[in-house]
This record gives C-alpha cells, sequence and structure tokens, in this order.
C-alpha cells in the first residue's frame, strides 16, 4: 500500500454516541437483566458501573512517568541450593528473562538458602554483572548471613570484583518495615537503630552504586495477607514516606533518598482494577514529590498476585497471571514477575517458569503490549477508578500518618485490624458464592489431580510481638 495520508471528510466521520443509545445497546445486551444489577462494589467500596461514556470524566489527570516499552521480564529464583538457584538463574537468562529476583529464604518465605560464606556468588556464578539487573528479597534475620546488611556487602563485593566499568545495577530489596509486617523478623525490630541502618546502606549506595535501588516500598505482604486495593496503596506509600522520614533524620534529603526507592504492587485477575491500582500509584507518587520535594519518576515492579492462585486447578492459573499481566503492562509497570501456574503447589519446574516467561515474552512481542504510554488514558470507566482509588489511599495515607506513621499502625495493629476487615468481607463473599474463583469455587474439577511440584520448605515465622500479616489463598475462603 502506498505511503499516503489518510483523511476522512467531515460528513464521513462517527457522531458520538449519546448516552441513551449506548444504554439502549447495554440494555439489549443485558437481556432480563436491568442496568442496576450489574454494578458491582470494590473492597474499597467503590462503585463500579456497567455503563460509561466520556462525559462521565471531562478532565482525566494525565499519569506521569509511564513508561514507552514493555515492562522489563524479572525473573524470580527461589531455588534452596544455591546450585539449583545458579542453574534456573542460566536457564531464565537464556530464557530471555532481563533481571533476576533473587529470593533469600526467610521465616515465613520460602527461598534460596544461603548458610556459608560465598553462597551467594555460588549462586551468581557464571553471571556477568554488566548482562543483567540483580533484584534481592532478602532474609531479615538478626546477626546471621542472610542479614539484608551482610547481603548488601556481599552483592557490592561481587559487583567490584567483576571488574571496572560495570555500573551496578538491580536493587538491594531493603524494606524492614514490610518485613516485619509478613513476620520475617519481629515488630520490635522496627525501632530507630534497626531502622537507621537502612539509611547507613542509602549513604554507601549514593556513592558506591550509583544505578542501584537501595530501600524497598513494598505492597506485596499486605496485598498477600488480604488488603483491597487502596490498602495496597496505601501500605506501600506509608513505607515511602517512612523512608524518606528516617533518611532525612540521618542526613539524606527526600530529592536524593527518592530515586533510589523501589516501589512494589501486587497485579491480580482483575483487569481494570489492577490497570487503575499502577496509574494510581504513579499520581500518588507525584502527590507525594510535591508534599516532601522531590521530582523523580518512581521505579515500579510488580509481581502477580500469590493469593489468587488455585491448588485445585493450578492451569487455570495460567488464564489469570495473564490477566494480571497484561494489567500490568497497560497500567505501567517498569518490570513485572510472573509467579509460575503451579506456585500454590510448591517450587515450580523448569516449565512451569518457561509459560510464565514466554506469556510476558507474547504480550509484548505479539501484542505490544508497551508500544503506547499509558494506553488506557481517555477511557471513563479507568479514569473514574483511577481518580476513585487516589481519593481512596490517600484518605487511609493520611489515617496512617495521623497514627504516628507506618511503624505506629502496624506496632498498634491497627493496620493489621483494617486489613481483617476486609480479608473477612472476602472470605464471606467466597463461601455465600458472590465471588467466583474458577478452578476453586466454581467448576472445580473432579477428581482433581494437580501436576507435580517439587517440595517448598518455609521456616515458621519470627516473632509475634504484635499481629503479623498472615498470607491467604482465595481458594482457601478463609485466612490460613
Amino acid at each position: 500500500m502506498p505511503d499516503e495520508t489518510l483523511t476522512t471528510a467531515p460528513g464521513d466521520r462517527f457522531e458520538t454516541p449519546s448516552r441513551e443509545a449506548w444504554e439502549a445497546l447495554a440494555r439489549k445486551a443485558a437481556g432480563t437483566l436491568d442496568l442496576a444489577e450489574l454494578a458491582s462494589l470494590t473492597d474499597d467500596g467503590i462503585a463500579i458501573q456497567p455503563l460509561y461514556v466520556p462525559a462521565d470524566c471531562p478532565s482525566p489527570a494525565a499519569v506521569p512517568g509511564m513508561p514507552a516499552s514493555a515492562p522489563a521480564i524479572r525473573s524470580l529464583i527461589a531455588e534452596p541450593a544455591p546450585e539449583a538457584a545458579n542453574d534456573a538463574i542460566h536457564e531464565e537468562i537464556a530464557g530471555g528473562a532481563d533481571e533476576i529476583l533473587l529470593q533469600i529464604e526467610a521465616p515465613g518465605q520460602a527461598g534460596i538458602r544461603l548458610e556459608a560464606p560465598g553462597d551467594l556468588e555460588r549462586v551468581l556464578g557464571g553471571v556477568g554483572p554488566g548482562g543483567i539487573a540483580i533484584h534481592l528479597r532478602h532474609a531479615t534475620v538478626p546477626h546471621s548471613g542472610t542479614a539484608p546488611r551482610h547481603l548488601f556487602v556481599d552483592l557490592a563485593d561481587w559487583w567490584d570484583r567483576a571488574g571496572e566499568g560495570n555500573v551496578l545495577t538491580g536493587g538491594f530489596g531493603i524494606d524492614t518495615i514490610g518485613a516485619a509486617a509478613a513476620g520475617h523478623i519481629p515488630m520490635s525490630w522496627l525501632d530507630e537503630d534497626e531502622l537507621a541502618w537502612d539509611t547507613g546502606a542509602m549513604g554507601y549506595a549514593l556513592s558506591g552504586a550509583p544505578g542501584a535501588l537501595v530501600l524497598c516500598a513494598s505492597g506485596l505482604p499486605y496485598h498477600e495477607a488480604g488488603a483491597s486495593e487502596a490498602q495496597e496503596l496505601a501500605a506501600m506509600l506509608a513505607s515511602t514516606v517512612a523512608h524518606l522520614r528516617i533518611c532525612e533524620q540521618h542526613g539524606t534529603p527526600p530529592a536524593d533518598a527518592a530515586p533510589r526507592i523501589g516501589l512494589e504492587l501486587a497485579a491480580d485477575a482483575d483487569l481494570f482494577l489492577t490497570i487503575a491500582k499502577l496509574r494510581a500509584a504513579r499520581l500518588m507518587w507525584a502527590r507525594l514529590g510535591e508534599e516532601c520535594g522531590f521530582d523523580v519518576r518512581p521505579r515500579l515492579a510488580v509481581q502477580t498476585s500469590a493469593r489468587m492462585m488455585c491448588a485445585s486447578d493450578p492451569e487455570t492459573n495460567i488464564v489469570r497471571t495473564t490477566m494480571a499481566v497484561l494489567g500490568a503492562g497497560i497500567g505501567g509497570a517498569d518490570a513485572v514477575t510472573i509467579l509460575p501456574f503451579t506456585h500454590a503447589l510448591g517450587r515450580p519446574r523448569p516449565d512451569a517458569r518457561r509459560i510464565a516467561r514466554n506469556t510476558q515474552h507474547i504480550l509484548g512481542e505479539e501484542a505490544h503490549i508497551g508500544m503506547v504510554a499509558d494506553p488506557a488514558a481517555g477511557a471513563p470507566a479507568v479514569e473514574i477508578l483511577t481518580e476513585a482509588l487516589c481519593e481512596t489511599a490517600w484518605g487511609i495515607l493520611s489515617r496512617i500518618e495521623a497514627r504516628g506513621g507506618m511503624v505506629a499502625a502496624l506496632t498498634s495493629g491497627w493496620l493489621q485490624r483494617e486489613i481483617a476487615a476486609v480479608r473477612g468481607a472476602r472470605a464471606s463473599a467466597l463461601a455465600a458464592g458472590r465471588r467466583v474463583l474458577v478452578g476453586a469455587t466454581a467448576y472445580r474439577p473432579e477428581p482433581a489431580r494437580p501436576p507435580a511440584a517439587g517440595t517448598s520448605d518455609v521456616p515458621a515465622v519470627a516473632g509475634r510481638s504484635a499481629t503479623v500479616l498472615a498470607p491467604i489463598r482465595l481458594e482457601d475462603g478463609v485466612a490460613e
């Protein structure tokens, strides 16, 4: 076809349909159902209508910092033995992974078992530090070789030994607040002295690791415990505020600290809520920057939700994770970690990891996720939901700050109680059949024959000086 500009005459353009015309079509599709019956509420009580038109959202806010490329493929490695973890890393790199996320064994968290000096170097054997970003999701066991301070030094030393000219990329993933919330360390560790060490790592990285993220403000512990979308957003931003505050107290202003904080959220099978949540995260980050005096683009990593994974019919998880990654890509994730479809059964086999990795390849190369920055912009349903999540999450963040900040909200048990109320309402809806999880609460296979998976030994939760956020699975209908 010749390269020419196509034009239409004014009379040939489509007319903008009225709301009445759209409602007539919607009623035709709904059959005997009234349109009001198709409205729903999110876990935060935000109403989602069955029909939106542009007039419902006349002035949508532009989302700053949206990436203009497909999310990086960040592969999760959690094999217990360092040698097996190293094999898995090389498989992921050969399969096209852009980044590696090393999950270190911790109380309440399966992962790589580092027991001797040099274990981390064995995990990374043969990996070229100049070619791939390495991220840590570490243990925080006091005075052990896997405490974040030791892993920080070990990873930095490994990078230095690789030779000059290699810029340290990736992230150290230090999130003491999230670790305490999830029970990896006792809640009593959330004191000023322990958090002050985080700022020491920040100070080192500002000069010694200019390309690396240091701290992490993760919403995952709260999501996996049953939090709503707004609660997850608020917890992530409240953790960011706590990081910035302690850094500033020890001489690192927000403008210097903010670029070294990585954000982390979950993506689930609710496509539009995932898109709106990620867009809301960037808008809230920009608002936080206005309040705290920084103007930097956030680096937002996403992991597919573990709580949505079904053990009785695991193949359905392939569809769920595909929807989650699609939402993450449209919503503007910088990097995505896909949990293999057998995640609920234990340690994944190589074929399960390959399916997870290739899901993102297909969405990037064939569905062209990332070709357009913020492709959902202007869609009234997404814009309205984004704005509602911003307002609701900012209100929760304000209540956390009014109680003294994120540490106080956790040590008092207030945030845990708020999340437990949402989790309980969701469990009741699942038990009553008002919410459906295909393969578990509906269309459950008989008999169920889940594929084999390796065992995942999870050490007991560390301390219970305050209520920890125990993970749940939607399939169970109740908290474990």
